[in-house]
């Protein structure tokens, strides 16, 4: 009786570990609060995580599953696959450069007293420095994954918040479902495995991309009226949530 027991124990939890589970976060982009999109944190039985925007997807029912990656429709702005040594990227904002950039991330995390519920979990404040802003974020230890929105990870549970000290980005849980029996479609799962000949060097994407933003700025200030003066110079990466990378602060190295 007692081997039936441990064998039904165990096939139980197989099924409860072997789901997925699935957050949705609402991002925010200024100190008002006015939401920008909803995004989807997907965190697979095998410790690998896909953070992403696309409206073509429901993830909230098992039988609403619509579109794909490659519908030219799919409104796509986020799209991130996290393993336990890498960050994989899709980007986008370069037009003649769409492409895959795997990006190796050091986070140097500081975990604090402070503690606040959030979906009905006990969450801890933890902060770091990262790319050119400071950020805060609550994690909890109910849920021991390795995984949160955007790129952030390497904490002991899951983050359920983030938010920069400048108060212009904000992520936000706003629903949880554990142990989901949604199947996420293998064109997500799958799709940087399978579009490795897509690969660029991170560095030399920012480096298009900054081209990009200081042409982008040129015509700006091109087309500002004379006399005009700015009260404040903006730097070319100010506006975006990765201001300024690791590489840069090794150049200036003597």
């Amino acid at each position: 009786m007692r081997r039936i027991y441990c064998l039904l124990l165990f096939l139980y939890l197989q099924v409860y570990f072997s789901q997925n589970t699935i957050v949705e976060f609402a991002v925010f982009t200024d100190s008002d609060e006015k939401t920008f999109l909803n995004e989807f944190l997907l965190i697979t039985p095998s410790k690998e995580s896909v953070y992403m925007t696309n409206s073509n997807y429901d993830f909230s029912s098992k039988n609403a599953l619509r579109g794909t990656l490659e519908d030219k429709n799919a409104k796509i702005t986020t799209f991130i696959k996290s393993t336990d040594k890498s960050i994989f990227e899709y980007k986008w904002k370069v037009p003649e450069l769409q492409c895959l950039i795997e990006d190796k991330l050091i986070y140097k995390w500081t975990i604090l007293d402070e503690t606040k519920e959030i979906l009905g979990y006990k969450c801890y404040k933890a902060k770091t420095k990262f790319r050119g802003r400071e950020w805060t974020v609550y994690f909890t230890y109910e849920i021991q994954v390795n995984a949160g929105p955007w790129k952030f990870k390497d904490l002991p549970g899951l983050i359920l918040e983030a938010e920069d000290s400048e108060k212009q980005f904000k992520f936000a849980a706003s629903k949880i479902i554990l142990n989901s029996k949604v199947e996420i479609p293998d064109i997500i799962l799958n799709f940087f495995e399978n579009n490795k000949n897509k690969f660029v060097d991170y560095k030399f994407y920012i480096g298009k991309e900054n081209a990009m933003f200081k042409d982008i700025d040129s015509r700006l200030a091109a087309n500002r009226p004379k006399g005009l003066v700015l009260k404040e110079e903006f730097g070319i990466r100010d506006c975006d949530i990765e201001r300024s990378f690791e590489w840069e602060n090794d150049s200036k190295k003597p």
